[in-house]
């Protein structure tokens, strides 16, 4: 990532070679944060709001530096480093999983899966769409058998699509091996 600006920028206070290869190992490392086990996707939206501001912060830095005349500070690039490991650190998916039904669903061959749950779960379950989507109105839709839950979200998008799987801890297994 070498740049011909970098040599000397410490006495002009702008950022350093190191401060950007730091800037980059710290995205890095937020991207495995965030994709460990759908952390960001499961995120309420103030969270990953905050982790999408602070990566866009810190990519418009790195790609200033590499293809422009970077005119970051060294304490530009440390804070965007603290805001980004702040924001990948504070998402929730992991507390949001955790309030996820614990269902068994069914594999079937022919016809959609059979998932056991009861009406309380069915309702958990709607609850955590809501909490994740920042919505009020989560529901199944209607002839799906509780497969598909539509919503009104943060943004007031209408979305009808989403997986009801999505939102359990689920155990799945296969109708032909299932011992009953």
């Amino acid at each position: 990532m070498s740049n011909d600006c970098s040599v000397g920028n410490s006495a002009l206070g702008l950022a350093t070679e190191a401060d950007y290869e730091n800037l980059v190992a710290a995205v890095r490392n937020a991207n495995n944060i965030a994709n460990k086990s759908h952390n960001l996707n499961d995120s309420t939206p103030s969270k990953k709001e905050a982790f999408s501001t602070a990566m866009s912060i810190a990519n418009k830095y790195i790609g200033i530096y590499q293809y422009g005349a970077p005119t970051a500070s060294t304490a530009d690039i440390h804070k965007a480093i603290l805001n980004l490991n702040t924001a990948a650190n504070n998402l929730d998916g992991a507390i949001e999983r955790a309030k996820m039904p614990k269902i068994t669903i069914e594999v079937t061959t022919s016809g959609p899966y059979i998932f056991d749950w009861n009406s309380a779960q069915r309702n958990q379950a709607l609850a955590v769409a809501n909490e994740i989507y920042g919505s009020t109105d989560a529901h199944f839709i209607r002839l799906t058998d509780y497969h598909d839950i539509g919503l009104t979200d943060s943004e007031g998008r209408k979305i009808n699509s989403l997986q009801s799987s999505d939102f359990v801890n689920a155990t799945y297994i296969d109708a032909k091996t299932a011992l009953f």
